[in-house]
This record gives structure tokens, C-alpha cells and sequence, in this order.
């Protein structure tokens, strides 16, 4: 496996309760230890709309029973906006809208560290460690 600049953020959202039809992006920030914010970000056209669609998972319980069960998934990517290979915080704020139209406003900031490898191993040894 390999990856290679610029990155990109995935969001994955699941609404068990049904009550969210999409999550609406207002702002997307990358900010590099060095205090530099990433100027791909500013170019992530906003609001950036993910709608919901319905998902269903199959699970196997004890004595053999299948249960299904179905939520909301908000799943969808913003493509090259992490462009250095570099510690960084990423802000996002937006809102969820419900299935009344009604709007609930979310924000959230989450630091993350980078570990690179220059080693060549099977995929199936990669996700061993994982």
C-alpha cells in the first residue's frame, strides 16, 4: 500500500435515529504545527453539502440468529486538502439538517500526528498491525 500528497479528509457520520438528512460544511480548516493553515483548504467551496443515504448492516448474535438492522450514513470525501506530510489540527463546523428542516450546529477540532514508513511489506502484514 502507499499514499501520496496531497490527501484527502473522509467524513463518516451514522445516524441511527433517522433524523438527519445531510450534514452541511461551513468551514474547513488545516492548521500545521508551524501555524501555517493549509491555503487548500480556502479552496474547499462552501457550504459543502453530504447528503444521508440509508445503510444496513447484517450481524451474526449467539445461537446463530442474523439481525439486520438500517441507519443513516453521511459518508463523502474532501479530496487534497491535507498537502504536507506534517503534524496538523483539522477544525470543521457545519450543521446537520433533521427531516423537519430544522438545523443543529456542530464543530469540531481534532489534532492528528503523522508516522510514515519507507519499508515495503505485503498489504496483508500492514493490516496485521493494525
Amino acid at each position: 500500500m502507499s499514499s501520496s500528497l496531497p490527501c484527502a479528509v473522509k467524513i463518516d457520520y451514522t445516524d441511527n435515529s433517522f433524523k438527519f438528512k445531510d450534514a452541511v460544511f461551513t468551514s474547513v480548516k488545516i492548521t500545521y504545527v508551524d501555524g501555517t493553515i493549509a491555503p487548500s483548504t480556502k479552496a474547499v467551496k462552501m457550504p459543502l453539502r453530504i447528503a444521508a443515504r440509508e445503510y444496513e448492516t447484517v450481524n451474526s448474535v449467539a445461537g446463530g440468529r442474523i439481525v439486520k438492522s438500517k441507519a443513516w450514513i453521511i459518508s463523502g470525501t474532501i479530496p487534497n486538502v491535507i498537502t504536507r506530510a506534517e503534524p496538523f489540527r483539522l477544525q470543521i463546523d457545519g450543521y446537520f439538517t433533521k427531516d423537519d428542516s430544522n438545523r443543529i450546529p456542530f464543530a469540531m477540532e481534532q489534532h492528528f500526528d503523522i508516522k510514515t514508513e519507507n519499508t515495503v511489506r505485503s498489504t496483508e502484514d500492514v493490516l496485521k498491525d493494525k
